[in-house]
């Protein structure tokens, strides 16, 4: 098609365009401004291994406590498996005192989100989404302390490693709802939508 055939096809369909195009935006910013507001709460463990034996006391040589370090992140990571498994989720619902879920476990288990900004270190960020503030900073501060028993417990049964976490106080934001960015989006789809549409039309008529 040339220039000419394009302003001609625009020309014949832009008031199908442009009402398409107008639909999506306008639904998508007032279904975003309805949008109940969602408080996001996080809160950081870190994960601290101290020797019960000093360097004078073992024939091996510590490493200025390197494989500490090392064994600390590993505990880590075993905290990132235990916050995303349902049946710690589960624990931390009843431990707050809300209902579990009627969820699959697959769903149940993506309840948190738990990261770590660097692979190799030894603190995990678990953050927990709600319409109540009140409940997101109470199930994050749940959260910790479960993951915290958790690593107490493995220490009560292990007779080398020591384990400590340090845990922070939850802190929550306001999730932002991203009115104009999904109306960009939303138009950007009719637009395209509504020439689709409008292509079909035409091609059908010829």
């Amino acid at each position: 098609m040339e220039v000419r055939d394009y302003i001609k096809f625009l020309s014949k369909n832009y008031v199908m365009i442009v009402l398409i195009t107008l639909v999506f935006a306008v639904v998508t910013y007032a279904v975003s401004v309805a949008k109940p507001q969602t408080y996001q709460s996080s809160a950081s463990l870190e994960v601290s291994r101290f020797d019960k034996k000093v360097q004078s006391e073992v024939s091996y040589f510590q490493y200025d406590s390197f494989y500490s370090y090392q064994t600390a992140s590993a505990a880590s990571d075993n905290l990132i498996g235990w916050i995303m498994s349902a049946a710690t989720v589960a624990e931390v619902y009843e431990k707050a005192g809300y209902d579990v879920p009627n969820a699959s476990l697959k769903d149940l288990a993506k309840t948190f989100t738990a990261t770590k900004a660097v692979g190799t270190s030894a603190v995990v960020s678990i953050s927990y989404a709600s319409p109540k503030k009140e409940e997101s900073e109470k199930m994050v501060a749940t959260a910790t302390d479960v993951l915290k028993e958790k690593i107490e417990n493995y220490n009560s049964v292990s007779g080398q490693n020591v384990f400590s976490v340090q845990t922070s106080e939850p802190f929550s934001v306001v999730a932002p709802k991203m009115e104009i960015l999904n109306t960009i989006i939303a138009g950007f789809i009719g637009l395209l939508l509504s020439i689709g549409m409008a292509s079909i039309r035409e091609a059908i008529k010829n």
